[in-house]
């Protein structure tokens, strides 16, 4: 049966010379009820989706085809190619986990305003970071040789990283070698990542731009892959997939986490370790537990493996710290080690913080994307829920692994945090 052509700009949107921004969460999706959705959208528009692993492997073939086959087979206007580098690459994706283990598929629709000259443009790199160290005796001989295995061989090289870096150089130990084209004007940027992204947020840092996402869930068990992301038509079991958009976009992130103490100035720190304040406690880990102890009304002399805290980094021209996860503190030494790529420098300001109750699931808004961090767990999942095809407002995604925020953009991994990006 023969589809009727849709118009270039949305339903309501005709003679608004904006991108036009669709935002929505298909819950127990079926071919049928994804086509019928992909029907209404603007034929011009570049996709961005997210299947949830609560998805039956047999189930993702036919909802795949389906979002690789927008726009379906009828003639583009040639003012539609503008908006895109290419129509083989105008749909990208990967998985997510739901909060709630529902079968779900996730897609932001972003057609912009070509006679404006707004631009969406996709892009995948292959580019990865370094895995974590393994525990054990067990290696491999057939590692990659990773840029940052060959640093430091030459004499005084560390001096000239210091003298030209600082200790964030050092402590990146990286080449800079990925490049990600995206085209002049890019104002926002939204990625889709594996689990190791570093290369690749930096690489998206050089634009300037805001960059928003998801660290994709992992896929071993659903498609044999450790990761699996979409790119023209074709898939990847690692790298970044995503889109640049020639317009600013808007962002609220939802900690859901409250202070334990009043803000403090870091006075030594190195790479992620916290190593003093600059006050008459210097010693960050006997402050952490003070303060836990003053919240408590009851003795403590550490900080039990189950327990999560926090710490909100101040940015300078930012109206929202940055809060990242405390790995573990030293109370005789006092440093504190942080789950952050990003370091800590002298002079910063910080806060210790911890959730007072368990996050709720992260609520859809229309026409606007959200990213949530789930806890992490090792429980096996549960029988994904069943039912009918339904369609909700908004976009909604979450993950493991974390999400992305920030013109320096790194990964959020505070459970329970919400990132809301709109346009």
């Amino acid at each position: 049966m023969r589809r009727a052509a849709r118009p270039v700009l949305a339903p309501g949107r005709r003679g608004i010379r904006a991108l036009s921004v669709s935002a929505h969460t298909l819950e127990h999706p079926t071919p049928a009820s994804l086509e019928s959705h992909l029907s209404t959208l603007p034929c011009n528009a570049t996709l961005l989706f997210t299947l949830s692993t609560s998805i039956q492997s047999p189930d993702v073939g036919p909802l795949l085809a389906a979002l690789h086959s927008f726009p379906y087979s009828y003639s583009l206007p040639s003012s539609a190619t503008v908006g895109s580098d290419s129509r083989r690459n105008h749909v990208v994706g990967s998985f997510h986990q739901s909060a709630t283990h529902t079968p779900e598929v996730a897609i932001a629709a972003f057609a912009p305003d070509v006679e404006e000259g707004e631009r969406v443009r996709t892009f995948y790199s292959e580019a990865t970071g370094r895995a974590p160290a393994s525990v054990g005796k067990w290696y491999r001989t057939d590692e990659p040789d990773w840029p940052e295995d060959e640093r430091g061989g030459k004499v005084g090289e560390l001096d000239e990283v210091l003298g030209s870096k600082g200790w964030e150089g050092v402590w990146a130990a990286r080449g800079d070698d990925t490049k990600i084209h995206l085209g002049d004007g890019v104002e926002s940027i939204v990625t889709l990542t594996d689990g190791t992204p570093s290369p690749v947020l930096r690489a998206l840092g050089a634009h300037g731009a805001m960059t928003t996402g998801l660290v994709a869930a992992a896929t071993p068990f659903l498609t044999g892959r450790p990761y699996t992301l979409f790119y023209g038509g074709q898939v990847y079991g690692g790298g970044s997939v995503g889109v640049g958009i020639t317009r600013p976009c808007n962002t609220v992130i939802e900690y859901g986490v409250e202070p334990l103490d009043a803000p403090a100035k870091v006075a030594g720190a190195r790479g992620n370790l916290l190593l003093s304040f600059d006050g008459r406690n210097s010693n960050p880990t006997q402050c952490l537990i003070a303060a836990l102890q003053a919240r408590d009304g009851k003795g403590r002399s550490g900080i039990t493996k189950d327990e999560e805290f926090y710490l909100a980094i101040m940015e300078p021209g930012s109206p929202t710290p940055r809060v990242v996860r405390i790995l573990s503190g030293d109370p005789s030494r006092g440093s504190i080690s942080l789950e952050t790529e990003h370091p800590l420098f002298p002079g910063q300001f910080v806060q210790f913080m911890h959730r007072p109750t368990a996050p709720p699931p992260p609520q859809a808004l229309a026409d606007t994307l959200h990213f949530a961090v789930l806890p992490r767990t090792d429980e096996l999942a549960p029988a994904p829920r069943t039912g009918s095809p339904v369609r909700r407002e908004g976009f909604v995604a979450a993950s493991e692994g974390g999400f992305v925020h920030g013109r320096e953009p790194s990964v959020c991994t505070v459970a329970g945090a919400v990132l809301g990006v709109s346009w």
